[in-house]
């Protein structure tokens, strides 16, 4: 009994460190930086999987898209052609199986704001760093729509932010 629950600790926190020492920050000036040092546009899927490990499922579309699930941080990388294109963050999961079940746990700032699950439209549009526009109550966009980085994201018809996509500028 006592091993059991030792052995349940030492997995809950080594799950919860793993989580909580992500990091992703997006600015015009500096892109969207992974684990403060790590730039996402321009990686490759071997770069990706040399920083975080293996993915706990790759997934291929027919669109040639293959995505790479992080369940335990709450992330989804897309790429194409062995390219990131983008990281769709899962806040309060919605059903769709194109991003994790489990939510993002660890620290997501656009511009000069924190994002988390309570972070409101109202919220998003406050950053003076990155515009964002929220057009229909339950989805939020880049303003900027030729900007080299897009920001969507989308809410539950409750209010509640359900996911949030960075989409890098495709090369070719």
């Amino acid at each position: 009994m006592i091993m059991s629950l030792l052995v349940t600790l030492i997995v809950t926190c080594t799950a919860s460190y793993g989580q909580s020492d992500m990091k992703i920050t997006y600015t015009p000036e500096e892109g969207v930086v992974l684990k403060s040092t790590n730039p996402l546009e321009g990686m490759d899927t071997t770069q990706l999987v040399a920083l975080l490990g293996a993915p706990t499922q790759a997934r291929d579309f027919i669109s040639g898209e293959k995505s790479f699930y992080y369940d335990e941080a709450g992330l989804v990388f897309m790429t194409t052609g062995g390219q990131v294109q983008g990281v769709g963050i899962t806040f309060n999961h919605d059903g769709d199986d194109k991003f994790s079940a489990t939510p993002f746990t660890g620290q997501l700032h656009l511009g000069d704001i924190s994002v988390d699950r309570e972070t409101t439209p109202e919220d998003l549009t406050g950053s003076g760093k990155v515009e964002i526009i929220c057009p229909i109550p339950i989805m939020c966009a880049s303003k900027d729509r030729t900007a080299p980085v897009k920001v969507m994201a989308g809410y539950s018809e409750e209010g509640a932010l359900t996911q949030m996509i960075l989409l890098f500028p495709q090369e070719g």
